[in-house]
């Protein structure tokens, strides 16, 4: 199957609508499976979704009243069925919507679900999330002592804010996840920057897809495309093709 991670940027800023229809475009020519999806409000959410088909969405705002952005999930209704989801908070109170991490000016959370693929049959969790820019290792710490909650195979996607060095990296690789990108170590590292801040030119690689040692990564590649002329994102999507 393949998975997607892409950072949308909240809106209003550099004309959202615009951007969700060459988000939407985008998706539509990528096919992907998995999306996670970051920095989306409802607004830009539901005019992305309405440019696709055959797509559910899993999501709710990082806010104690369910408002703000999130790290919504889209999966291909026709292929997954959902059995279990939810949300948790990256601070020491994972279960108290709204709460923070550690030097953070706003609440971080993460989204899941748990996935039974018509396909093969088989049943895997898949995760997605964003990161302050600032204590990186405490929040993957934070959100380890749940990953270990859920059950496996499982996959995690999301934009960390940091290099793929120490940090949260280091925290996932040592928990005993696999960077998909890494795993095809044949691509050049610098073929996987995926931030542009809408220049085009890739300067840093911030997101980042993981997956547990069930699953086999085949390929990964990051999107540069510019649908009407338009970047969908200040962000590249990154895509993983993977086995279970």
């Amino acid at each position: 199957m393949r998975v997607m991670t892409f950072n949308l940027l909240k809106e209003p800023m550099a004309g959202w609508r615009r951007r969700a229809d060459a988000a939407s475009c985008l998706i539509r020519n990528a096919v992907p499976d998995l999306i996670g999806t970051q920095e989306g409000t409802a607004p830009l959410l539901d005019a992305i979704t309405a440019g696709l088909s055959g797509f559910a969405r899993f999501g709710r705002g990082r806010e104690v009243d369910g408002r703000g952005m999130q790290a919504a999930i889209f999966y291909r209704s026709d292929r997954f069925t959902v059995e279990n989801a939810g949300h948790f908070w990256l601070s020491r109170l994972p279960d108290v919507p709204g709460s923070r991490p550690w030097l953070s000016p706003v609440p971080r959370m993460a989204t899941w679900v748990r996935l039974q693929d018509g396909e093969t049959g088989k049943a895997f969790t898949y995760v997605n999330t964003h990161f302050n820019h600032f204590a990186g290792a405490t929040q993957a710490a934070h959100m380890v002592e749940r990953l270990a909650e859920l059950p496996r195979p499982l996959m995690l996607s999301g934009d960390f804010n940091a290099w793929p060095v120490g940090g949260a990296h280091q925290v996932f690789r040592a928990w005993g996840l696999r960077d998909a990108w890494q795993d095809c170590g044949w691509r050049a590292p610098w073929r996987g920057w995926s931030w542009h801040a809408y220049t085009g030119f890739p300067i840093a690689r911030i997101d980042w897809i993981f997956v547990s040692p069930e699953v086999r990564v085949s390929d990964a590649w990051v999107l540069r495309d510019r649908p009407h002329g338009v970047f969908p994102s200040d962000h590249f999507p990154v895509m993983a093709e993977i086995e279970l």
